[in-house]
C-alpha cells in the first residue's frame, strides 16, 4: 500500500478506483435489470394467469365454507323457520365471511341453490 501512496503518478491509485467503480456499476446495472425483470414478468399473461387460477380455487374453497356453514345453519334452525339465511344468519357462528380474491361478491343463495361468486360462478369443488 505504501507503494501506491508513495507513486508520484497516483496511476496505480486510479487503476484500483476505477475498477472499484466499474465492479460498483456492474452491481447496480445487474440488480437493476434483475428488478426491471421481475417487473416485466410479473405482467406476462402467463404469470397473470397463474395468480387468477390461485385466486378462483381460493374462491371455490370460500364457496365450499359458505355451503357448510349453510347446511349448518339449516340443521340448526330447520324445523324453526322457512326462509333462507342470510349473511347476517350465517356470521359470526357458522362463517368469518371471506373475500374473494378478485373482487368478487359472494351469494349464499336459497336453502336448494348453491352459494356462488359475482367473478368466478358456481364453486367448481366437488364434496
Amino acid at each position: 500500500m505504501t507503494h501506491i501512496e508513495n507513486s508520484p503518478s497516483g496511476g496505480r491509485r486510479k487503476t484500483l478506483i476505477s475498477k472499484i467503480i466499474g465492479q460498483l456499476v456492474i452491481w447496480i446495472v445487474g440488480v437493476g435489470g434483475g428488478f426491471l425483470l421481475t417487473i416485466a414478468v410479473s405482467n406476462t399473461s402467463c404469470f397473470k394467469t397463474v395468480v387468477e387460477t390461485g385466486r378462483a380455487s381460493n374462491c371455490s374453497d370460500h364457496l365450499h365454507q359458505i355451503e357448510t356453514a349453510k347446511g349448518r345453519w339449516l340443521m340448526d334452525h330447520s324445523k324453526l323457520t322457512s326462509k333462507d339465511p342470510t349473511r347476517a344468519d350465517l356470521e359470526p357462528k357458522y362463517i368469518l365471511w371471506p373475500k374473494c380474491g378478485s373482487g368478487g361478491a359472494y351469494s349464499i343463495g336459497s336453502t336448494d341453490k348453491d352459494p356462488t361468486c359475482s367473478v368466478h360462478g358456481k364453486s367448481k369443488r366437488k364434496g
